[in-house]
């Protein structure tokens, strides 16, 4: 290999590793991604002093909407009589009759309204077999509105929410301080929500040589941990873990069936 074509090979990695640029003393723009979670953040940084960097960022994540593992608790926070009392309440007659024929359509016994052709052909076959599943769990719970069925609505509805990724995306803006040579930091201390928290953010360059790679770190700290907050304590409610972003990006496997967008 000689030595233009292995500054070529470089050049091409730095590019698409975090469209980084030849190297300077403070970040300018690039990608980082998180090393233990399915997210990654957008920077783009312009020096307004010596001192201060002003920068940008664009946040996006992917996480899965529940965990198997969330099934028990779930359960055991189920009202059950409240469900109950709720389903006696209202008029489930002409509800079970429409479930019953998308049942019906679902299965080829009956034509679909002319509206929902397209979008029923569309479907993919293992949505509608999901659908399925809800529809005969839902003519259980018809027939019989027991306690049973009710578990096994809930159960399916977990299910499908272990197989959901939800995408996530926000913007801020924030100003660093540099510390050091090669360090920038910003810490912001939240005192308007009910958990109050510090949250210190850092750029710090990679040990690479050539090029402009930096690595962004995030942590928040509570200042009121004991807090009562919801059902839990501000302490138990707020991420405290430091959070790492490098400029390698990385393959995920996370096996999504769904994906939702929302906050």
């Amino acid at each position: 290999m000689n030595s233009q074509l292995l500054v070529s090979l470089v050049a091409v990695v730095a590019f698409l590793g975090g469209h980084a640029y030849a190297k300077s003393d403070h970040p300018n723009m690039g990608s980082v991604f998180n090393t233990k979670e399915a997210s990654y953040i957008w920077y783009n940084c312009k020096l307004k002093t010596p001192t201060t960097l002003e920068c940008e960022f664009t946040y996006s994540a992917v996480r899965k909407m529940a965990k198997p593992e969330d099934w028990e608790k779930e359960l055991a926070e189920a009202d059950f009589a409240g469900i109950k009392k709720d389903w006696e309440r209202g008029d489930t007659t002409d509800l079970c009759k429409g479930f019953q024929e998308l049942s019906r359509i679902l299965t080829g016994k009956s034509s679909p309204p002319k509206d929902a052709e397209k979008k029923l052909s569309e479907m993919p076959e293992g949505q509608k077999a999901d659908v399925q599943k809800f529809l005969n769990a839902i003519k259980q719970a018809c027939r019989n509105f027991s306690k049973s069925a009710v578990i096994e609505l809930g159960r399916l509805e977990h299910d499908k929410k272990t197989r959901t990724c939800r995408i996530y995306s926000s913007f801020d803006r924030q100003t660093f301080n540099r510390q050091g040579a090669a360090d920038w930091v910003s810490v912001q201390e939240n005192r308007a929500s009910f958990c109050r928290s510090v949250t210190v953010e850092r750029f710090e360059r990679a040990k690479t040589s050539g090029f402009d790679f930096w690595i962004f770190v995030l942590r928040k700290t509570v200042t009121n941990p004991t807090e009562k907050f919801l059902k839990t304590t501000c302490g138990e409610f707020i991420d405290e873990t430091e959070h790492k972003f490098d400029w390698r990006a990385r393959d995920l496997y996370l096996n999504c069936d769904y994906i939702e967008f929302g906050l």
